[in-house]
């Protein structure tokens, strides 16, 4: 899988707590697109915000959502989802 078809995507409320993720994307050369609103409405907010930005993606496309506070990256996409496929087997 091409790394242009996965897509790394979180939402926050709050830019100051996006500083660890931010760090980290940066050691490994990984692209998280950020969703930053300033309304939240309970969790529903995220998963509106989610739906709109997935909606003109590939059906064949990976898309991993990530807690934007407590996650870091640990690793670049072709190792993330080469051990996605593998826990599938």
């Amino acid at each position: 899988m091409d790394e242009e078809n996965v897509h790394i995507i979180t939402y926050s409320n709050n830019k100051e707590k996006l500083k660890n993720l931010k760090r980290s994307e940066k050691l490994f050369s990984v692209n998280v697109d950020y969703i930053v609103k300033r309304k939240w409405e309970g969790y529903v907010t995220k998963l509106k915000e989610m739906k709109e930005r997935i909606k003109n993606l590939n059906d064949t496309d990976i898309v991993i959502f990530i807690d934007a506070w407590d996650v870091i990256i640990t690793s670049d996409k072709s190792e993330m989802v080469s051990k996605f496929k593998s826990s599938m087997m």
